[in-house]
């Protein structure tokens, strides 16, 4: 299956295109201004994978959490390319690709707590249980004034870290498309 991967959410782009679990072509390109790099990586993506976005199965889209511009753009870029090829799209959470990355680590059985910075030193937050190797959510993703006893990212997430969720979603016969964005804080928020 062949899958374009899209992350935005942070200060730069990333794009991945698979044609198997193991062969990943991974571009990033740090950019504050998102929306101006998108299709230029997009396309340097497929080049260097040899293929076309004709070609691809699926989209796979980080829709959050994030900057609320950022995912606004990256969730409306994803929806826009997967109707224009007519393919589906799957949306998969930072915490998701973290929990899955972790897994694939082999993570020791217990509870943790994910978690992903936000401004002003704030984070996002989502709790997960393993056992035997299985990952579950154990509540929904929120956000927080603070999380000093969150596990945090230790290199951030990409693109590529997105495609084994989809992988699983696709496979799973979860709803695909049109995706929307995961705001966890309120667009009017302002830190006291």
């Amino acid at each position: 299956m062949r899958l374009l991967g899209i992350e935005c959410l942070g200060d730069g782009v990333s794009m991945a295109v698979s044609s198997t679990a193991k062969k990943i072509v991974l571009r990033k390109v740090k950019a504050r201004r998102q929306d101006e790099v998108l299709t230029s990586t997009m396309d340097a993506a497929l080049k260097a994978a040899k293929t076309t976005l004709q070609k691809i199965d699926a989209i796979v889209v980080a829709n959050g959490p994030g900057r609320f511009t950022s995912t606004r753009i990256a969730v409306t870029y994803a929806n826009t390319i997967a109707w224009s090829i007519g393919k589906p799209v799957v949306a998969v959470t930072l915490f998701e690709a973290f929990a899955f990355r972790l897994t694939a680590e082999g993570i020791k059985d217990g509870t943790v707590v994910l978690g992903f910075p936000a401004l002003r030193g704030e984070a996002y937050v989502q709790t997960f249980k393993w056992k035997a190797g299985a990952c579950k959510a154990l509540d929904r993703a929120c956000w927080v004034h603070s999380a000093p006893d969150a596990r945090m990212p230790e290199k951030p997430i990409t693109a590529a870290d997105l495609l084994g969720v989809a992988v699983i979603k696709l496979s799973g016969g979860v709803a695909l498309g049109p995706v929307e964005p995961l705001y966890l804080k309120p667009a009017n928020y302002l830190k006291k």
